[in-house]
């Protein structure tokens, strides 16, 4: 059990970290948070003022949950007929790969599922570009920072619902509007089971002066849009309605934008809207004394965190990853319980075999001395005997491939029948000559030149017709060096 969980977002202008501290299994507390700009720079730079900010603020964790900020994800949806979430893990990014644009070796996947009916589950993922998410993990390991689990800016929100007051068990939206782009997140009992992310945020409906937003523009150009992802998590994803929005991102902090959105989303889609992280929300302690107005700015990061405290049930884009050393870790078990069942059979065998080796001594011994004596009774007297058994074998074994091969017992001809039946079958005006012929039990392997394809065609036929063969291979044939005719190369089978 990890003492203290920090979740950690990670924007191209900004970091934000909230961290809480586990104090039993159900109960935690928030117990610190901080936040720093990330101003134009290198990677390098980027990295030190990401180590800096971590050891400042005091931020060093247990485990660490971070967010995935990339723009280039691909959302899929399926139902698998099965419901082992190990072997969904396994599948499932190739269940969706003639949806994608691209290899799924390209790519690294995370899921949610829940299951449906008939023994059915209904799977959510997400797939990001292998590179992206090394570009990441490169910058927070040499920040010193290795988390456990890396998933997506909707699915950590979803955490938060489940510490709502009320609407955690209906489904409900969630909301992130900011400055450049809006993400719209189905939710389910606290875990995401949609997403859509459009490039339509506050700055596209501003006013002109630059003061607050134009009502018109978000009526015709943003909400729109917003209903669009409303059927598409129908149509597509199969969820379930809401009736409840809540609503975070940089929108929060403009209280006249976030009130005309409220108004906009009652009056025409009658849904009804709050703010994601309230005062009023007693099931996160230390949200009003830690986070202070600030809340909603660090609802991601809060919910990173709180996605950490049950990590199974989340979104990981690292599952690949982690899935890979569970396993070793299973296979490094399982080598030590053989390792250990095996050293008991060996000393148990050991035993035995002390038990009775004078016993066996002794019948060697015995069994030794007569084969002596039937070796020097067969075999003359100049052969040494050093493995009788083996020599005699060997012997007998030389002796039937003899007699097999000179007389041809299992077969139609005998080895010295196949040079008369070889030479009957060709007629004397094909322009043959045949370089090399090699015999064993079983094959016959001849070589030679002529002048045409054809006429190799033609003596494969012919020794066909024979009898005496089966299985006839023509195993090369082309044109030789001098270009004068062609080479091949038969390979024959003996028929018995």
């Amino acid at each position: 059990m990890a003492e203290t969980i920090l979740g950690l977002e990670l924007t191209d202008h900004i970091v934000r970290a909230v961290r809480i501290r586990r104090i039993s299994f159900k109960k935690f507390v928030i117990d610190k948070a901080a936040e720093e700009k990330l101003d134009v720079m290198g990677p390098d730079e980027k990295i030190e003022l990401i180590k800096e900010f971590l050891f400042r603020n005091g931020l060093r964790s247990d485990r660490v949950v971070a967010n995935f900020p990339g723009c280039r994800i691909f959302y899929r949806t399926t139902i698998l007929p099965f419901s082992d979430v190990k072997k969904i893990a396994r599948t499932i990014k190739y269940e969706f790969e003639p949806t994608l644009p691209i290899a799924v070796d390209e790519l690294v996947a995370g899921f949610v599922h829940n299951e449906v009916n008939d023994g059915k589950t209904r799977v959510f993922g997400a797939l990001v570009f292998k590179e992206d998410m090394a570009d990441l993990l490169g910058v927070l390991q040499d920040a010193g920072v290795e988390p456990e689990l890396v998933t997506l800016n909707g699915m950590a929100l979803a955490k938060v619902t489940l510490y709502k007051n009320a609407g955690i068990d209906q489904p409900s939206l969630i909301l992130k509007l900011d400055r450049d782009g809006t993400e719209v997140v189905s939710v389910v009992e606290g875990t995401g089971r949609a997403i859509r992310n459009f490039p339509l945020g506050m700055n596209s409906f501003a006013r002109d002066d630059g003061t607050g937003i134009d009502e018109k523009k978000v009526e015709e150009k943003w909400l729109p849009e917003f209903e669009r992802s409303l059927e598409v998590f129908r149509e597509r994803y199969s969820v379930p309605s809401a009736e409840q929005v809540f609503i975070s991102g940089d929108i929060s902090e403009d209280f006249e934008s976030l009130q005309l959105i409220k108004t906009l989303l009652g009056t025409n889609l009658g849904l009804s809207c709050d703010s994601l992280v309230t005062p009023e929300d007693p099931a996160i302690p230390g949200l009003a004394e830690i986070l202070g107005r600030d809340r909603g700015k660090y609802s991601v990061a809060l919910g990173l965190a709180l996605a950490g405290l049950s990590k199974n049930d989340t979104l990981n884009l690292r599952q690949d990853e982690f899935a890979a050393r569970l396993r070793f870790k299973n296979i490094k078990k399982d080598l030590l319980n053989f390792g250990i069942g095996l050293a008991v059979i060996v000393v148990l065998l050991t035993a035995n075999l002390f038990f009775q080796v004078s016993t066996d001594k002794k019948i060697y011994n015995s069994w030794s001395q007569k084969l002596e004596r039937d070796f020097k009774s067969v075999f003359p007297k100049n052969v040494k005997m050093v493995k009788p058994v083996a020599q005699i074998e060997t012997k007998v074994s030389e002796a039937r491939k003899m007699v097999e091969f000179f007389a041809g017992e299992d077969f139609k001809a005998s080895s010295l029948d196949i040079l008369k039946v070889i030479h009957q079958s060709i007629p004397e005006n094909l322009k043959v000559s045949l370089t090399n012929l090699s015999i064993d039990p079983v094959n016959l392997r001849i070589s030679g030149q002529t002048d045409s394809y054809n006429t190799v065609d033609k003596i494969k036929s012919l020794l066909e017709k024979t009898g005496y063969f089966k299985n006839i291979k023509i195993t090369n044939a082309k044109v030789n060096r001098s270009r004068k005719g062609v080479s091949f190369k038969i390979l024959v089978m003996r028929a018995r």
